[in-house]
This record gives C-alpha cells, structure tokens and sequence, in this order.
C-alpha cells in the first residue's frame, strides 16, 4: 500500500534571535579540562510520527492542483525510516511510501499535499 505524509520542515534547535548573540569578556581564557575519553551525545530526540500526519485515505500524494510536487525517490525498509530521512533534510516537507516496492518520495515542494489518489503513478 502506499501512505502519503504531511511533513513540516525541520526546525532548528535553537530558536534564532533578531540580533547577533554577544558574550561579555572574561578576564581570562576558557579551559577545556582532558577528559579520558572523547564526549559522545545520544540524539535528544528520536524521529516519530509526530513529525508527519498521514494523509488519507491512503493512496498518492497529490496536491490540490492534482500534481505530484517535487520530490527525490530513495530506498527505505519502513514508513518510518521515510519520515526520518525526510527530517534530515530540511528541505523534505512531505513524503510517500510505498510498502510493496519500498520506494520512499521525498518531497521538496513547499506545496502541501491536500489529498490522495488511489493507484499508482
């Protein structure tokens, strides 16, 4: 089956502020004490679905104009392995999966998909 997702475009994790971010000097210089080994940082959050909404019925991703969007075609194993290579890229804004062929559309058009088509393409 193929399910279509309304992704939106990743946003940073830090908010970005109007100005330029200064920092008042110090009287003297930053240290880094050796650590015994190098520091390693888990991902703070894992992909989810909540990043994506289904659009449904299931079927195509169309917009309302009927048409396809731009999109990329990669191999995933999973609906969820397509939402989580869509939120790597920050120009993914939507993604279709099909299951049978495991072919994952990666869409880069910033026009929002506003309904299915049942079918293939």
């Amino acid at each position: 089956s193929v399910q279509c997702f309304q992704c939106q475009s990743v946003a940073p994790t830090v908010a970005p502020t109007d100005g330029p971010t200064t920092r008042a000097p110090t009287d003297r210089p930053t240290t880094l004490s050796p650590t015994d080994r190098p520091t390693t940082r888990s991902p703070t959050t894992s992909p989810t679905a909540a990043q994506c909404t289904e659009i449904t019925p299931t079927g195509c991703c169309r917009t309302a104009t009927d048409g396809q969007g731009s999109f990329i075609a990669i191999s995933a194993t999973s609906a969820a392995e397509c939402k989580f290579e869509c939120s790597l890229r920050p120009t993914c804004y939507g993604v279709e999966y099909n299951s049978q062929t495991q072919v994952c559309e990666l869409h880069t058009s910033t026009e929002a998909f506003d309904h299915t088509a049942t079918g293939g393409d």
